[in-house]
């Protein structure tokens, strides 16, 4: 069995959250190397998208033909990419230094729609934090019970999306499912009336009260004579 070989690593870590690499060895096996190491987050939930670059190319460009743990991963121990390198480099992999760069995104959050919901009919505005700024993502609608899944958009990672929403069925059980590449949430709201349904009856008791006043006694609000002197 082979030995595991720590090696002089070179750290770079660009993000808004902070993370570390640790614990970071490397093996030769036949025409690839493995690279295992830990990724620690401080920020829970966050996802990290990782770059490894070596000296073969003065880490100039990020390493390719790898596999495992490598592009978005999520933080925890014994992390693992397989570099596909040829004999060559295998049989002199212990020179080969290598530099890790890191970007993170938080984990994701809808902020609208609120609690409120949404009105039919209108322009209402979807609102997300998280992911990272550029990434493609979809949005998607569930109806309730799951029985269809409807394609909203798919847009830039903005955080934000105006959405004019059609004509749903008033009620609960809405979902709406945002999705990227390395994230994906679903959060769930209610379809309202645009306008509310006791707003349709005022006409109705408007007519209602109006043909009360018509069909009363026309002397019912007149005053009593006043009594004749004695």
């Amino acid at each position: 069995m082979l030995k595991w070989l720590a090696i002089l690593w070179i750290f770079s870590v660009t993000s808004s959250f902070a993370q570390t690499f640790e614990n970071i060895r490397t093996q030769k096996d036949e025409d690839k190397i493995i690279i295992v190491y830990d990724l620690v987050s401080i920020d829970p939930g966050s996802k990290v998208t990782v770059r490894v670059y070596s000296s073969l190319d003065d880490y100039k460009m990020p390493i390719n033909n790898a596999t495992g743990d490598i592009g978005p991963v999520l933080p925890g121990p014994n992390k693992r990419i397989i570099w596909q390198v040829g004999k060559a480099i295998t049989n002199d992999y212990k020179a080969v230094l290598f530099k890790f760069e890191s970007q993170s995104s938080a984990g994701w959050k809808v902020v609208s729609p609120t609690a409120k919901g949404m009105k039919r009919g209108k322009n209402n505005l979807i609102q997300w934090q998280g992911g990272l700024p550029g990434d493609d993502v979809t949005i998607q609608l569930l109806k309730p019970g799951f029985d269809e899944v409807q394609q909203i958009a798919q847009v830039k990672n903005t955080g934000t999306y105006k959405w004019n929403t059609p004509r749903l069925k008033p009620g609960n059980g809405y979902v709406l499912r945002i999705n990227s590449l390395d994230n994906s949430i679903e959060h769930r709201f209610s379809i309202k009336r645009r306008v509310p349904l006791g707003y349709y009856c005022i006409p109705f008791i408007g007519a209602a009260v109006y043909l009360v006043i018509m069909n009363s006694d026309p002397d019912s609000d007149e005053l009593p004579d006043a009594p004749l002197p004695n």
